[in-house]
């Protein structure tokens, strides 16, 4: 089975947290601590996964979308 690895970026700002993946353009998020910033990168991805599988269904009528990877958090 091959694993799929992702890579947060934690940067430390005046007001806390800016926090983004660094494969994925676009999944960038902020939180006053770090535990704070994962959580809602956490839900940027989500958001993300979701709008991409979307608008990807929406340039093709004839798409055919069936599940086929589910993601978990290991924390």
């Amino acid at each position: 089975m091959k694993e799929i690895g992702l890579t947060a970026v934690y940067v430390k700002g005046e007001y806390g947290y800016t926090a983004y993946i660094q494969e994925l353009g676009g999944v960038v998020t902020q939180g006053e601590t770090i535990a704070e910033a994962e959580e809602n990168l956490f839900e940027a991805l989500q958001l993300f996964l979701e709008t991409e599988t979307l608008s990807n269904s929406a340039e093709s009528p004839e798409a055919i979308i069936k599940p086929f990877l589910s993601l978990t958090r290991a924390i």
